[in-house]
């Protein structure tokens, strides 16, 4: 997938110029649906549980090993 930037200078970072992309031009959803940034709020209890549950599955431990 590509896009085409038509001004250097003008190009955003980090995101939210990921998300205008995407979702303003790919999907050409309003900005109300894209341009909500949600919070990252530090530790999430949900992680371990799929960590433990994904590890049978965990194909990147193979590459540790080598």
């Amino acid at each position: 997938m590509g896009h085409v930037v038509e001004d250097q200078e003008r190009w955003g970072d980090g995101e939210l110029w990921v998300r205008g992309v995407v979702g303003g031009g790919i999907l050409e959803l309003g900005r109300e649906v894209w341009g909500k940034m949600g919070r990252w709020s530090g530790f999430d209890r949900r992680v371990e549980g799929f960590r433990k549950r994904w590890e049978p599955f965990d194909w990147t431990k193979a590459l540790a090993e080598e």
